[in-house]
């Protein structure tokens, strides 16, 4: 039981360290280009939210299982746009809720 748990420990923590020398180093590469933070950002994050499905296309390729990588490139795909759909959605209810002012659509007398 300890040898499991001592694994994933350091696993996230060799993980956290990692990701943030990734980050570190294209933050630093964007900016000897020119390229402008948002760029880079974006960047990064498509790209570190696509490796899982890269990596079980890749071994759903080597396992001779093509079903398995096109479901997985379709399902996260309709997953990914589904979740940024529904996030902005309620964003922006959220916002349009703390525009409106308390009885914004009620008739004012003369």
């Amino acid at each position: 039981m300890l040898l499991p748990l001592l694994t994933v420990t350091l696993a996230v923590i060799g993980l956290l360290w990692s990701a943030d020398r990734f980050v570190g180093a294209a933050a630093a590469t964007a900016w000897r280009a020119g390229m402008s933070k948002l760029l880079v950002g974006m960047t990064v994050v498509s790209l570190g939210t696509s490796a899982p499905e890269i990596v079980v296309a890749v071994m759903a390729s080597l396992d001779n299982a093509p079903d398995l990588a096109i479901g997985n490139a379709l399902g996260s795909n309709i997953a990914n746009i589904a979740l940024v759909l529904g996030v902005q959605r309620s964003h922006l209810m959220t916002q349009r809720s703390s525009d409106e002012e308390p009885g914004a659509g009620e008739a004012h007398g003369p």
